[in-house]
């Protein structure tokens, strides 16, 4: 039988949330171990193959995203090359064959970042 929260005191819904939030802890240490032993079985597969399964990399941030980051950092800009590189320093991954032409496609168009034309340096806009 269903309980209605009207009827909990403060304290066992308070109760009823840390449990549900030691749940939550609890799912997300074993789905950090599931991709763990998911990247380790795919470094082996692609070991004993020598070649990719197709895998595509989870990056926590977008293109994009992860270019407004780095430039935030760089008040004076950085170059297309010194970008992409920068980036790829914050552990961000591309299976891209040419990486600056990936990071200019995100942000030619942006309302976030600007290109200075006399330095040639990409940064944020104020």
């Amino acid at each position: 039988m269903a309980v209605s929260l009207e009827d909990l005191s403060v304290a066992e819904i308070q109760q009823l949330l840390k449990k549900k939030q030691g749940r939550v802890a609890q799912l997300q240490k074993r789905r950090a171990k599931l991709l763990e032993e998911i990247k380790n079985i795919d470094a082996e597969i692609i070991e004993l193959s020598g070649e990719s399964q197709g895998t595509r990399f989870s990056n926590e941030f977008t293109n994009l995203g992860v270019a407004c980051h780095v430039l935030g950092k760089y008040k004076k800009g950085l170059t297309l090359a010194e970008l992409a590189d920068a980036i790829l320093k914050t552990g961000h991954r591309s299976t891209s064959n040419n990486f600056n032409n990936t990071i200019y496609q995100a942000i030619h168009n942006s309302n976030l970042i600007k290109r200075d034309e006399k330095t040639k340096k990409y940064m944020l806009k104020k």
